[in-house]
């Protein structure tokens, strides 16, 4: 026997949004108060709505976090499983869809761990590593956590495919790339409203490698390792014009699991500090690595002479969309300041910030 949990009612996009908006002005006025190199630790919690197959209504909720660590700031991003908003939902997704393998995947990508170190440079903020960490419980035998190291003083960004291997893998030309949680908070604290900036992507995208080595849990990896630019700026596209702001990326996406070119989001910018937040944001749909691959093989098999580009993959949305109408709002913040008494001690000790 078991109970589903109470439920309430969320509210609507409208009054979503208009409770972030106050989350994010409540935000500016307390992050006014206090300049950088007093903050100890600052922290977003957004909840993202989201509707699968079978009208199942779902919702995740995803932290942002930035605290001061020795000389630097380490910053971190999680995402929680996903959970019915409804009853009716609640009744499909625990009887039915977790036991799916569309579910398990999506489940697998938001379990990984990334977290980034950087450091205050000239007037922004500069990655010194990405490392990613494992689940507790591996999902192939032979799975590994990838890294990236930022060496300024040889113009060097390295990639490690297994971060316990000595040497990297590969590595790039210093451009000016920062981490994706780096340019956020770049964003926040010193870029303008619009802007452009060259994000380090790197993901890697496992499947099985045959049928007879999907039974003994043989994947095939593949490692993505490249600069990608993306722009952020006013929604000067004619799609969802309630959206003051849009972002885009100028090839690709920086998560293989986001479908849509462009993000589109709202923004609060306190124009004499020029520190903003978004609260609000819109993604058209996440994408099934599964019903990818499905249909990548059939449009193979129906076209074995030529190549098959991403545009024919993503022709139809519901071929391989694992839900859409993502919807993403502020629900919390928390910021952490050092006591004044204590402030000097501490930048003597862990270096200072203009």
């Amino acid at each position: 026997m078991f109970s589903a949990p109470s439920f309430t009612n969320s509210g609507t996009s409208e009054s979503l949004e208009k409770k972030a908006r106050k989350q994010a002005d409540s935000f500016l006025a307390r992050i006014s108060e206090n300049p950088l190199k007093e903050i100890e630790s600052v922290s977003f919690s957004y909840e993202a709505h989201m509707v699968s197959s079978l009208n199942v209504r779902m919702k995740m909720s995803a932290t942002l976090k930035m605290e001061k660590k020795e000389k630097g700031y380490i910053s971190t991003f999680k995402l929680t499983e996903p959970e019915g908003k409804d009853i009716w939902s609640w009744l499909l997704l625990n009887l039915f869809g977790k036991h799916t393998k569309e579910y398990k995947e999506l489940v697998q990508s938001i379990e990984t761990l990334l977290t980034e170190r950087f450091h205050i440079g000239e007037r922004r903020f500069m990655t010194d590593n990405l490392e990613e960490f494992l689940p507790v419980r591996k999902y192939y035998p032979n799975q590994t956590a990838i890294k990236v190291c930022f060496n300024y003083d040889e113009a060097l960004v390295m990639f490690w495919e297994d971060k316990k291997q000595e040497g990297f893998s590969k590595s790039m030309k210093y451009t000016d790339q920062v981490g994706p949680l780096t340019g956020f908070f770049n964003y926040l604290f010193f870029d303008k409203r619009c802007t452009r900036m060259r994000i380090m992507n790197v993901l890697k995208q496992v499947e099985d490698s045959t049928a007879s080595e999907a039974v003994s849990g043989k994947k095939m990896v593949n490692y993505l390792f490249e600069s990608e630019v993306a722009h952020l700026g006013f929604n000067n596209t004619d799609q969802h014009t309630e959206y003051l702001m849009s972002a885009y990326l100028e090839k690709g996406n920086l998560l293989d699991i986001i479908y849509g070119e462009n993000i589109y989001y709202q923004l609060v910018l306190d124009a004499e500090s020029n520190i903003k937040v978004p609260y609000a944001a819109r993604i058209e749909g996440i994408i099934s690595r599964s019903k990818k691959r499905n249909k990548l093989k059939m449009l193979r098999e129906r076209h074995p002479d030529r190549e098959i580009s991403e545009k024919e993959i993503f022709a139809e949305a519901d071929d391989i969309l694992a839900a859409g109408n993502v919807r993403v709002y502020l629900k919390k913040f928390n910021v952490t300041i050092i006591p004044r008494m204590l402030l000097k001690n501490y930048l003597n000790e862990k270096g200072t910030v203009k």
